[in-house]
């Protein structure tokens, strides 16, 4: 069969097309992706008609391939050598267990006519098609005493080596070039750890680890996905799809761990809605729910951290990346194309966006920007916003030492792609304090970092004294409170670490009192005095802060709220 294929590997379209005709078969046109097609077919036809088998699974009867790789009949044989050779043709294992010797094998072949005798001499193989292409050993189990007795089990047919492979428990196989490798293989030579046994106690504790428990929760309908998930989206309606996706993660969880498809045709999941209809919010929820590791813990309970992490990170990258059916578009294509530089904005801040792709028309995120906007009035504006979204995202953090030994130092603007190192490239000491972030602005486009970065380091004249002042009087966290000043008054992001939130979070933000606020409802604030004895009311009241301390120590810091 390879030798024939190889042949008619070596024609050309005209010649393949009149083989083909010759066989009786029909043919269409031979192109680059049919041509195979073509080969494979005539090959086959070549084969059944001349009655050729393989010759490592046929008996002395059978046709054979000449070194051009034509077909060559079957010579005629005499009663006595199909009584030998009938037995011995088939190897005489239906199982494949026990493949013959190679002198058994050469005495099977008979010439003929003196033209086959002569190739037959002019060729170094044992048989007229030549020395198999692969050797298949197969090794036993190292406990399995009778089959490692029997002679090394080395096959030329693939499928009789994984016939040996089926009856007998726990063997392996594997191809070689050559025989010698193989036999080495089968006997063991070359795996001397000894295969651990399936029923083994450690195994099967490792197999009940590793196998995915089954969660109690079902595919949700087309009809749900349609009227109640995709509907609210469309709409904007947070609560009702937090409801929904948290009710059953199989609303966003497809099989494969796949995006669920809420729209058929063009084949949209929720990311690809919620670009198109404008809703930033229902955008930060659907990545801030897929990267909680308690949602995608109810779809797969028994799963270890790492694994359940390697399954975040490949779920939200489909959610962000996929393009869809009919034009081969991103989500953020859609936001760009619709003019929504609020979604723009949530997409590009996430590390694992890719603003490169293109769509069917080969064109770029970039390069759709406002097409189908509706509100023509605000092109100029959100195109401009738009632009500075999807240029690169930096971030300007602010390092101290970890005990407070040195001065803050505000490092360089930062992008998460090049992944470099933030401390300042110094010669370094081992007495050199370990430097860390405690507070960061952005992510900020990157003239918007270095024009933030300039003002923070070196404040205009007007504002110097004031600065100068807030760093002298609060030497712990004055560095903070001049950047917060900063990025509240230029309107950006901004976030610093606390310990007793044990996060980054703008306390003057509405994200970061309700972050505040979930602190304070789980904190027990009565007194605690009956609790420990020998503990006076001043030791308990320091140990668990009252609510009026802590906001007091806040506005020390520079943080104040509305009443």
């Amino acid at each position: 069969m390879d030798a024939v294929l190889s042949r008619l590997k070596g024609l050309t379209a005209d010649e393949l097309r009149e083989e083909i005709i010759k066989a009786n078969l029909k043919c269409g046109p031979i192109t680059a992706t049919t041509r195979a097609i073509f080969e494979r077919k005539l090959a086959r036809t070549l084969v059944e008609n001349a009655g050729l088998t393989e010759p490592d699974s046929s008996g002395g009867n059978s046709a054979w391939l000449d070194s051009s790789g034509s077909v060559v009949p079957p010579c005629a044989t005499s009663a006595t050598q199909d009584s030998v050779t009938g037995e011995d043709g088939d190897f005489g294992y239906g199982m494949g267990l026990n493949p013959p010797e190679e002198e058994a094998l050469s005495g099977t072949v008979c010439p003929c006519n003196v033209e086959n005798s002569q190739s037959e001499t002019q060729t170094p193989s044992k048989t007229a098609q030549g020395s198999p292409t692969f050797f298949y050993g197969v090794c036993p189990l190292w406990e399995d005493v009778l089959a490692r007795n029997e002679r090394a089990h080395v096959y030329t047919d693939k499928k009789e080596a994984l016939q040996a492979v089926k009856m007998m428990k726990g063997a392996r196989f594997k191809a070689f070039s050559n025989r010698e490798d193989a036999e080495k293989f089968a006997k063991g030579i070359f795996f001397s750890v000894k295969f651990p046994k399936l029923d083994h106690p450690s195994m099967m504790e490792a197999d009940t680890i590793n196998r995915e428990k089954a969660n109690s929760f079902k595919s949700p309908r087309t009809q749900d996905l349609t009227a109640k998930l995709r509907k609210a989206v469309e709409k904007g309606d947070e609560m009702s799809f937090t409801e929904l996706v948290w009710s059953n993660p199989r609303y966003l969880i497809g099989s494969g761990d796949n995006p669920t498809v809420v729209q058929e045709g063009c084949r949209y999941n929720v990311m690809h809605v919620a670009a198109k209809e404008n809703q930033p919010g229902i955008v930060q929820i659907l990545l801030d729910t897929l990267e909680n590791p308690d949602f995608m813990r109810l779809m797969y309970p028994d799963d270890q951290e790492s694994m359940l992490q390697k399954r975040i990170r490949y779920i939200v990258d489909l959610y962000l990346n996929t393009p869809d059916k009919a034009g081969f578009e991103t989500p953020l294509h859609f936001a760009c194309k619709f003019g929504c530089p609020e979604v723009v904005n949530i997409l590009c801040s996430h590390p694992d966006i890719d603003k490169n792709c293109k769509n069917k028309y080969n064109q770029k995120p970039s390069e759709v920007i406002c097409e189908r906007m509706k509100e023509k009035g605000q092109f100029q504006e959100v195109k401009q916003k738009i632009n500075e979204y999807l240029e690169d995202r930096l971030y300007i953090p602010l390092l101290r030492a970890t005990d407070n030994s040195s001065q803050p130092v505000i490092g360089a603007p930062w992008s998460p792609e090049p992944m470099e190192n933030l401390s300042p490239r110094l010669p370094r000491s081992p007495k050199d304090p370990v430097m860390a972030v405690r507070a960061f602005a952005g992510p900020l486009s990157p003239s918007k970092a270095d024009e933030f970065r300039r003002v923070w380091k070196t404040p205009p004249r007007e504002r110097a004294d004031h600065f100068h002042n807030i760093l002298k009087s609060d030497p712990d966290r004055g560095a903070e409170r001049v950047g917060r000043d900063l990025a509240h008054e230029l309107g950006h992001p901004w976030a610093e670490y606390w310990d007793f939130l044990d996060s980054f979070v703008d306390l003057q933000s509405s994200e970061g009192l309700k972050v505040l606020e979930e602190y304070l409802s789980k904190k027990d604030f009565r007194d605690r005095a009956h609790e420990e004895a020998g503990e006076n009311e001043t030791s308990n009241r320091f140990k668990t802060p009252s609510p009026v301390r802590l906001y007091d120590c806040l506005q020390k810091r520079g943080i104040f709220f509305s009443s």
